[in-house]
């Protein structure tokens, strides 16, 4: 999971609850995939063994200033009394394109008798959604906590997240040693082999972010960059935070200043905003359809709106056809400033001088894998249980005897799509969890199919974006399905629809863990002219 500061790693933890409703466009009330064609459905701690260190009074500056991360937003002194002597508990509501669909809660202080390092920071965030069945809902919940040592530098001492959604639990522990990282990963109670990860840099700077802030000291163009570890892939990546403006509005009747900050996560396009007050984060979102609001806890925790599958739908203009005959598919897609679709020989993308973009999707093979690329696809991860035994064994049992690296991953989509029942009432963590349950949606379909193929040699990633459901209800429905690469380029397979390769009404958003995507949600547009001088629809089947 990767770890943004605080509020970014907030807003991260609703991506993973939110995804499973936002993705798998569904033609019909059945929850069933339907028939091919129509789509109906670093530092370490010097007292990492877990003993409740005493905190340290800020009296000293943690390390060399001139290279401090927390630049000149969050100077050391800042950082040292915060967590000598700070103490947070905010409550948020979670709001997607206006609608409340849960609530967030945030502490922030010195950690519990029994709990590692001194100061901790806890994170619980729930999400309400609906299954297709009217009035049939169900509750997912997140739970993070982080402790830090209270010795400068304040170091990560163990990280743990929990998620419970009704298709099981996953818990990750991730601990600081000597020599580094040791990240443990539980699904349902039984424990996976240890994973060594490299030391982290990462400090108590990224938990306590904005929250470290007095906005009436900030100035524009104030930045800081925080390192935090990711541990789907192994190492630390930063996050810049920068002052935008600083202004004075009436909170409470009083005049109060107010600092807008952006935040950037590295190999991200698109920042998320935060609006800070004092020391407390008033808001954080992500684009304009993700929204954490800080409110009272009673008011947080009332008048939620359960998310549906089908809530998330782009309307087309014309019909397209039947989706997995389409061969060819032209688009104009509209979508935020700043925002950049993937463009390949799969997806072939050209400006309008309206600002718009014209789209050319096609059924054929992606870019060339770039060889860092490969190697990054092939290892394991958390998520990506490739190395877990059942996993690969299954992979060994599948691509017995294939005669290409074609036909192992055409055996590997032919078995998740005969294998898996189709459920939008899931959200399964790991593939290993996937392969027990034998159930999923199109998220499910797209991290098994990622994972056998690891297990079986093939570099893989799972990518997101939109799909066209089909001419009887006419949009788009945000889907996940899944990256091979064959004869040196990514192709995209997609196992929910049993397509060795996926058809050209398959429009590419994101790629790997990338959230730049859901900052469109409410903001993307999809229009399809005919094609010149004929009366067909849009879609072609060349």
């Amino acid at each position: 999971m990767t770890r943004y500061p605080i509020h970014g790693r907030l807003a991260l933890l609703v991506l993973g609850l939110l995804l499973p409703a936002c993705r798998c466009g569904s033609r019909s009330g059945e929850e069933t995939a339907g028939r091919p064609g129509d789509r109906t459905s670093g530092g370490t701690s010097p007292d990492a063994s877990g003993s409740n260190g005493d905190v340290v009074e800020p009296d000293g500056t943690p390390g060399d200033a001139a290279a401090w991360p927390g630049g000149d937003l969050v100077p050391p002194e800042v950082l040292a009394d915060f967590v000598a002597r700070g103490a947070v508990d905010a409550w948020y509501g979670v709001y997607l394109t206006g609608r409340k669909v849960g609530w967030a809660h945030v502490e922030l202080g010195r950690a519990a008798p029994g709990d590692p390092g001194g100061f901790a920071a806890r994170l619980e965030l729930r999400i309400v959604q609906e299954g297709l069945l009217p009035g049939l809902r169900s509750e997912s919940v997140i739970r993070a906590e982080d402790f830090y040592d209270t010795a400068p530098p304040f170091p990560l001492v163990e990280s743990r997240d929990l998620q419970e959604t009704p298709a099981g639990t996953v818990e990750r522990r991730t601990t600081a040693t000597p020599e580094g990282l040791v990240l443990r990963q539980t699904v349902q109670g039984r424990a996976a082999s240890d994973r060594p990860c490299p030391p982290t840099a990462e400090t108590a700077l990224a938990a306590v972010g904005a929250f470290g802030l007095d906005a009436a000291r900030l100035r524009p163009g104030m930045t800081m960059v925080v390192p935090a570890f990711d541990d789907d892939d192994a190492r630390d990546e930063t996050d810049t935070v920068t002052v935008l403006s600083v202004e004075r509005e009436v909170i409470a009747g009083i005049e109060t200043p107010v600092a807008t900050l952006q935040v950037l996560h590295e190999g991200d396009q698109q920042p998320f905003l935060l609006r800070v007050a004092g020391n407390t984060t008033l808001e954080a979102s992500m684009g304009t359809g993700i929204v954490l609001r800080l409110e009272d806890r009673d008011r947080a925790q009332s008048d939620l709106s359960a998310l549906g599958p089908l809530d998330m739908r782009i309307p087309v203009d014309r019909p397209l056809g039947r989706p997995t005959d389409v061969r060819e598919l032209r688009l104009v897609v509209g979508v935020p400033p700043g925002f950049v679709l993937p463009s390949g020989p799969q997806q072939q993308v050209a400006r309008r001088d309206d600002g718009r973009f014209d789209v050319v999707l096609r059924s054929v093979p992606g870019p060339e894998a770039t060889a860092d690329e490969r190697s990054r696809n092939l290892r394991p991860t958390p998520e990506i249980d490739a190395d877990a035994p059942a996993v690969a064994a299954l992979a060994r049992e599948i691509t017995a005897g294939a005669a290409s690296d074609r036909d192992k991953a055409d055996r590997i989509v032919a078995w998740v799509y005969d294998n898996l029942d189709k459920s939008l009432s899931t959200n399964l963590g790991t593939a290993s969890q996937v392969l027990e349950r034998k159930v999923g949606d199109c998220t499910e379909h797209a991290l098994l199919v990622a994972a056998l193929a690891r297990a079986a040699g093939l570099p893989a990633r799972q990518v997101s974006g939109l799909i066209y459901v089909g001419d009887e209800l006419g949009f788009f429905g945000w889907h996940a399905w899944t990256q091979i690469v064959l004869d040196g380029r990514w192709v995209g397979v997609d196992a929910s629809w049993n397509e060795p390769i996926a058809d050209a009404a398959h429009l590419l958003l994101g790629i790997g863990d990338s959230t730049d995507w859901l900052t469109v949600i409410d903001a993307i547009t999809i229009s399809a002219p005919p094609p010149p001088d004929t009366d067909q629809p849009a879609g072609t089947d060349r």
